[in-house]
């Protein structure tokens, strides 16, 4: 009995102290999370959070221990420490004898030029120099240097340490923040380094770690956005003003490059300041050329009328805006209809009154005469001047032009101070017709000074 009774007592006490330290634990943690910012989780006993841009995750974790002459279990306090805007590809730095199926495939080893170092690591990265720079740091090398040695993926450490910290786990998680805060310096810089390189300007992205970048490089529109898989960059260059909104969000997941929208698309597979300038030159290049291509193929309008092609900043296909015989004529695409485009000539020296022209409806009863049978019979009026505006359409040159627009293109209307023409044919030569029938039209309805003479309102056949 007496034995039953100091074996209940010293189990007794133990488990007094267990229940001491486990309380004590808690408190000490808690306190932590407190200290640095983090949330405290009682029931996994973990805290997770960030501590100056650095994402950090502390947890406690079974370890074996030898002990002679067997193994013990006991307890570890993990601290997985991350980086700002790490990614796939950036460095790994593992123990030779802890190979990976992905540290031996498509990345490039790295040696360090230490003997020592290079046959105790197996160094690969997808971005070498920034792989350099970053173990170039004396707080990395001296962790690879030092007995517990050193395992980064990418921008991830972690920080292992025996037993279960408790009044010095501020300084452990300050120690492990510390190892990972040259890699956080480095990659902080990053978009600065891009933007110089590729010359565009980094804007924010709704996800935190994804960057994105934007601007015109020699009149091409570029977008460049990290991939979501965090393996490179996807870049889109297009002759338009403004890369088509939503675009990249629908393609970014596609690994091969092409056009899209008329968008030339440029997967890349690295974060390397020095490799993204030179493939967001190739992307303006094929942007470039491909706009070259489309100017000679409307090369006959800009030869007739001296139109010249830009580049929409709505649609895929150009627009032309300019002057032609002394009208205003902007030609855009249509906005519902693929390959069509829209003309409208504003009238020099428009009539001063109400105006509104457009082909009569097969079988309609006009809702204004002029007392022109012509007239009459084809075109519909509306005015607030019947009289002015019989006295001005009657005359010979201006029916004749009216009638050439009314009847040759179906929609076309004279409204008020401009004439307009929609869903032209996307043909060069049909669309010079029509620029040049809408320019006839509009000098022709032109109330044009004395002091400019009576030819003025004419144009040569021909």
């Amino acid at each position: 009995m007496i034995e039953v009774f100091f074996a209940a007592s010293t189990m007794k006490a133990k488990v007094s102290v267990l229940r001491g330290q486990r309380k004590r634990l808690r408190a000490r943690w808690k306190a932590s999370a407190t200290q640095h910012g983090l949330a405290y989780n009682r029931l996994s006993q973990s805290l997770e959070g960030t501590i100056d841009g650095i994402r950090v995750a502390v947890c406690v974790v079974r370890a074996l221990r030898r002990q002679s002459p067997g193994w013990s279990v006991g307890w570890d306090t993990r601290i997985e420490v991350t980086a700002t805007n790490a990614f796939p590809g950036l460095v790994q730095v593992r123990p030779s004898n802890m190979e990976t199926l992905r540290s031996l495939v498509g990345m490039e080893d790295l040696q360090l030029g230490d003997p020592t170092l290079d046959g105790r690591y197996r160094i690969t990265s997808g971005t070498p120099s920034l792989a350099r720079q970053i173990l170039a740091d004396a707080t990395i090398l001296d962790r690879m240097r030092s007995p517990e040695g050193l395992c980064l993926q990418d921008g991830t450490m972690v920080h292992q340490t025996p037993g279960m910290a408790i009044d010095d786990l501020g300084e452990r998680i300050a120690e492990a923040v510390a190892f990972v805060r040259p890699i956080h310096t480095i990659l902080a810089a990053l978009p600065n380094r891009i933007a110089a390189h590729t010359g565009l300007e980094h804007t924010r992205f709704p996800s935190p770690n994804r960057l994105r970048f934007v601007g015109t490089i020699h009149g091409i529109a570029v977008e460049m956005v990290k991939a979501p898989s965090g393996d490179g960059m996807r870049i889109l260059a297009t002759e338009n003003r403004a890369v088509c909104a939503g675009l990249m969000a629908r393609i970014e997941d596609r690994t091969e490059p092409g056009v899209y929208d008329d968008h030339n698309y440029l997967p890349v597979y690295t974060m390397d300041p020095e490799a993204l300038g030179r493939a967001v030159a190739q992307a303006v290049a094929q942007a470039r050329t491909r706009w070259t291509a489309i100017s000679q193929k409307w090369s006959p309008l800009a030869e007739h009328t001296g139109l010249v092609p830009e580049p929409d900043p709505d649609f895929i296909l150009p627009r032309f805006q300019g002057s032609v015989d002394g009208v205003s004529v902007t030609v855009r695409p249509h906005a519902s209809a693929r390959k069509v485009f829209d003309v409208m000539a504003l009238l020099p020296h428009p009539p001063d009154l109400t105006l509104m022209l457009r082909a009569r409806a097969a079988g309609g009863s006009p809702t204004r005469t002029l007392g022109d049978v012509i007239l009459d019979a084809h075109v519909e009026v509306q005015t607030n001047q019947p009289r002015a505006a019989r006295d001005l359409l009657v005359r010979d040159r201006i029916r004749e032009d009216l009638l050439a627009v009314l009847k040759g293109y179906p929609g076309s209307t004279v409204e008020q101070s401009r004439v307009c023409i929609p869903e032209c044919a996307g043909d060069p030569h049909a669309l010079t017709t029509a620029v040049r029938d809408a320019v006839a039209l509009a000098r022709s309805l032109s109330i044009w000074p004395a002091s400019m003479g009576d030819a003025a309102p004419l144009r040569e056949k021909g």
